[in-house]
């Protein structure tokens, strides 16, 4: 479980800074790639960054880039690997990262609409573009309360946006979206194959992990979300 363990390292790196709403999306990408250079170092595995890669290319869209690519090297025998990944470890995984926050957010001041667009975008390259049988994550960060930068009711008809909530809520969860029933702003976010945008409906089954604050204080809150993509 090298991506979930390098997960749960990530507290270690952003308490190390003094106000986290000075972070960017940069600094998780920094952050998560170190913690999982150290989960591979720490499993005997010689120069790790061999086996870590940015921005590489997906291979079923080759103009489409993944923000982090990781390769498990002892699961390059066909035995093993059949073994782990009944157990949902892959030999390869794809990550793709977000963070809402850094220097300027006003509170208040969010696009939150456009904010979830941006999230499902990541979402759906990782379940169309990513093999299936390999590890897809999705990791989301926010320096404030996730309310503070999604739109988790839609704004005129005040409907609960349920794949939203349960995208955020820990645990093993089946999720199911309309892009038809979503506005244009949201929409627009969504930069995937047009083949991929014109089916409109989406399934999902997803398995949330999450790192939240016991209690909020002004400079030192971040809530981090490991959203990996089973189905």
């Amino acid at each position: 479980m090298i991506i979930e363990g390098a997960f749960f390292k990530l507290p270690d790196y952003f308490l190390s800074k003094d106000d986290a709403s000075q972070y960017y999306e940069s600094y998780l990408i920094s952050y998560f790639t170190l913690a999982i250079f150290l989960e591979l170092q720490n499993r005997g595995v010689n120069n790790p960054f061999l086996n870590i890669q940015m921005d590489k290319p997906y291979p079923k869209e080759k103009n489409k880039r993944v923000d982090i690519y990781v390769n498990i090297p002892w699961l390059s025998a066909e035995k093993v690997r059949s073994s782990a990944e009944g157990y949902g470890i892959f030999k390869e995984n794809w990550i793709e990262v977000k963070f809402f926050g850094g220097k300027g957010s006003a509170k208040g001041k969010q696009t939150k609409t456009e904010n979830i667009g941006a999230i499902l975008n990541d979402i759906l390259r990782l379940k169309f573009y990513a093999p299936w049988n390999s590890g897809r994550y999705c990791l989301i960060g926010f320096n404030r309360k996730p309310e503070e930068y999604l739109a988790f009711y839609k704004k005129k008809t005040k409907e609960r946006r349920n794949y939203l909530c349960k995208l955020f809520e820990v645990g093993e969860h089946d999720i199911e979206f309309d892009l038809s029933e979503e506005p244009n702003s949201l929409i627009n976010k969504i930069k995937v194959h047009e083949n991929v945008l014109e089916k409109q409906k989406f399934k999902l089954r997803v398995l949330t992990l999450a790192i939240k604050p016991s209690e909020e204080s002004d400079n030192q809150c971040f809530w981090l979300y490991l959203i990996k993509i089973k189905i």
